[in-house]
């Protein structure tokens, strides 16, 4: 006896032009004119076994996909349009059933599966789509009420379940599951679903080897649990080997640097014993050639200082003898004019050297003062730091002194003289504000360049007194260093609230500890010299004794913090300031801030400083700031190339 389960009936209650129930029985021919509705009774057999994902319309009468859709068919499309829009026959919705029976080869057991659907308009596009099941034949009044109109959804779940013991299902998924089960109708689903469209077309496949690839091997992918578990771990002992080779040849690095450094204080210590060595044998050899030098020199000295009292006394004869001289001829006739005349006669003799040196030179000094007055005057007007009438009046005095004759050029000098003076004057108050703005530029720049320098290097240009001492005395903490400031333990996660987190936030620059550096760093705070009043240092026992209470929208929700020491007193400083976006909404909470640092705190309302642009909090404020500063520090490199020729 045949095992197969047949099709004996299709119900099509407003599917498209059909509103029957049809009876199957045998073998079963479709026949008609072209349009007549025979390719609309496959796709009903191809939704019902498929469901609406996998249904490809008209495969059975173009081979291909169309523009069929199910809406279409529910609303019984008219192949018209009217202002770009689809018309439809029941254009004012419609509840369509499209169902199939199958009857079992004994001929005892009949199942009906089918699917409810519902357009409310003909502006819904996806529409309701139910299927439902049940045991035994349905007839086409029970798919209609009194007037004739497909049942409401109420009115058929309740005849369905209560009853035909059947069910109506919720998704397609459990609808194509239960019908494929072997309880039901017993089919592979898919190879149903990728078999049933293509054979509706028609169409050959390119090979059988296709047919077989599709349709006949399994579709279940390999099990490659094991292997992929494999490799992950092989991956694992790759990735931890490689973490080792890393540790081993920073370890070989570590031993290698400490050797040389041993080696490098070896030989500094060597080095420095050998130079004081050496300096003590060339100040020895030194000691050695200047007492040599000085007792030569004495010798000489001796023989000196016995000419020089042998000189002395010549010298002294000679006084007396041109003394006795000068006294025969003032007693002379005429002897008092003649000393007279040769004490004038060497004065004179000075005298016309100078004048002649003068008149030989004078011309040409002349000539240079003129262009150099020219130059210097074309100089000034190019800086436009005098005005034109100034340059003007010396301008005439370089023209007077250039047409006046060399003996009568006094006077012509004194004016060229009084003009440039003048000129100065009015040059040296206009750029005196140029030449402070020049030094306050340089002074700036040289200051942000330092600022720049640091904040490259990760340091911010702020308090780091404590900070550097605490990290010169306790150990490291692996690659970072065992005391670090708040703000570096904390980002701004909402950069809308950087200005008020910068605002409020005044213990950014308060130091971290480990709990068992604590005692030492304590010691080290109250040993530090030097005014840092904005650092501190934090208890960190104390700190995670801390309430943990953030309350939703307050600020320390704006920062991410990772220390737990760091999060607790975050969480003690923010959690109870509510971020509100209104000034309005400040006096709904006992503290709240605005974006811009405005806050209200209990009976106090004001700002405890404006946002300076400069932030601190967090790695990304470093980077803000630091390029903050490098645009300021080109600003003021281009103001100074801009000042630099007016100075000049």
């Amino acid at each position: 006896m045949s095992r197969a389960i047949l099709l004996t009936r299709i119900h099509a209650i407003n599917w498209y032009g059909y509103h029957d129930s049809l009876d199957v029985e045998g073998h079963l021919l479709i026949a008609g004119l072209t349009g007549s509705g025979k390719s609309v009774l496959m796709d009903l057999v191809q939704l019902v076994l498929v469901g609406t994902d996998r249904a490809l319309f008209n495969r059975s009468a173009t081979g291909t996909t169309s523009d069929r859709t199910l809406k279409s068919y529910v609303l019984a499309d008219t192949k018209r349009e009217e202002n770009g829009q689809a018309q439809y026959v029941r254009d004012k919705g419609a509840i369509a059933y499209v169902a199939l029976e199958f009857t079992w080869p004994s001929k005892d057991r009949v199942e009906t599966w089918g699917l409810r659907l519902e357009f409310r308009s003909a502006l819904e596009n996806q529409g309701r789509v139910t299927p439902f099941w049940c045991d035994g034949r349905l007839e086409k009044t029970d798919l209609l009420d009194a007037a004739r109109r497909p049942l409401e959804l109420a009115v058929f779940r309740q005849f369905i379940e209560s009853q035909r013991d059947g069910r109506l299902f919720e998704t397609q998924e459990q609808y194509l599951r239960d019908m494929a089960n072997d309880s039901h109708l017993n089919f592979n689903r898919n190879v149903l679903a990728a078999l049933l469209p293509t054979s509706m077309s028609f169409t050959n496949l390119k090979s059988f080897d296709e047919f077989c690839r599709r349709f006949i091997l399994p579709g279940d992918s390999l099990n490659i649990t094991d292997v992929v578990a494999s490799y992950k771990n092989f991956q694992a002992y790759e990735r931890d080997l490689r973490e080792l080779r890393d540790q081993l040849d920073r370890l070989e690095a570590i031993s290698n640097l400490y050797s040389r450094h041993a080696a490098a204080n070896r030989d500094r210590i060597v080095a420095r014993w050998l130079a004081a060595q050496l300096a003590s044998e060339h100040t020895s050899a030194q000691v050695i050639a200047l007492e040599s030098q000085r007792a030569r020199l004495r010798l000489e000295l001796v023989g000196e200082e016995a000419r020089v009292t042998l000189l002395d006394g010549w010298i002294l004869r000679r006084r007396t003898e041109i003394k006795q001289a000068q006294a025969v001829i003032f007693q002379m006739p005429g002897g008092a004019d003649y000393m007279a005349l040769r004490l004038r006669l060497l004065t004179v003799s000075d005298e016309i050297a100078r004048l002649k040196a003068i008149g030989g030179t004078l011309e040409s000094a002349l000539q240079a003062r003129l262009k150099n007055a020219r130059g210097w005057m074309v100089r000034g007007a190019e800086a436009s730091l005098a005005s034109a009438t100034l340059l003007e009046s010396l301008l005439k005095a370089v023209e007077q002194l250039e047409s006046t004759p060399l003996n009568e050029a006094g006077n012509a000098l004194r004016s060229l003289a009084e003009a440039m003076e003048t000129v100065k004057a009015e040059i040296n108050r206009a750029a005196r504000p140029l030449r402070e703005r020049a030094e306050a530029v340089r002074v700036e720049g040289g200051r942000l360049q330092a600022e720049i320098i640091m904040l490259e290097q990760g340091i911010p240009p702020g308090p780091q007194r404590l900070l550097n001492a605490l990290n010169e005395v306790l150990p490291r903490e692996g690659r970072e260093p065992c005391a670090r400031q708040l703000r570096e333990l904390c980002e701004v996660s909402d950069e809308r609230w950087r200005a008020a987190v910068e605002v409020v936030f005044t213990r950014k620059f308060a130091v971290v500890v480990p709990a068992e550096h604590y005692d030492r760093a304590l010691k080290v705070c109250q040993e530090t010299r030097g005014d840092s009043p904005e650092e501190s240092l934090i208890h960190p026992e104390r700190a995670l004794r801390l309430p943990a209470v953030v309350e939703a929208g307050s600020l320390a929700e704006k920062l991410s913090v990772e220390s737990p020491v760091a999060r607790r007193v975050v969480g003690q400083l923010f959690g109870r300031i509510m971020c509100v976006e209104k000034s309005e909404d400040l006096v709904g909470h006992d503290a709240a801030i605005l974006p811009d640092g405005f806050m209200l705190d209990g009976v106090f309302a004001g700002r405890r400083q404006h946002y300076n642009n400069l932030p601190f909090v967090g790695k990304r404020g470093l980077e803000q700031q630091l390029a903050i500063k490098r645009a300021l520090a080109r600003d003021l490199d281009a103001e100074d190339r801009r000042l630099r020729p007016a100075l000049e």
